[in-house]
């Protein structure tokens, strides 16, 4: 009798171990399949931002002297171009449209 008991408690110890084990690797590939989802969708809005500053060129349409700049004389122009306003402004530019997509976002995903 006591072979069986101990027999009985040796299987449920297994099928319990075995039943548990299973359970981590449930929980394990559901927590992956969420992560690779969440990664996906992450990569995949951040391809679109960068999708839509690759066919904004700032630079060639906004801030060149011949268009922006077109009024003025040549010299002020130049020095304008030597000091890197153009860039600057190209900079500022690109940050306030950062900014404004990131105000379409939720607070709760952009506090840290």
């Amino acid at each position: 009798m006591d072979s069986f008991l101990s027999d009985l408690v040796t299987w449920l110890q297994y099928l319990f171990n075995l039943v548990k084990n299973l359970l981590i690797w449930f929980s394990d590939v559901i927590f992956n399949l969420l992560h690779t989802a969440v990664n996906f969708c992450w990569d995949a809005l951040c391809t679109f931002i960068l999708w839509i500053f690759t066919i904004t060129d700032f630079h060639a349409s906004l801030f060149t002297s011949a268009f922006a700049w077109s009024g003025l004389p040549a010299q002020q122009v130049y020095i304008l171009q030597q000091c890197g306003v153009d860039s600057c402004l190209n900079m500022i530019t690109i940050a306030l449209m950062i900014r404004v997509t990131l105000n379409l976002l939720p607070g709760w995903i952009t506090r840290v």
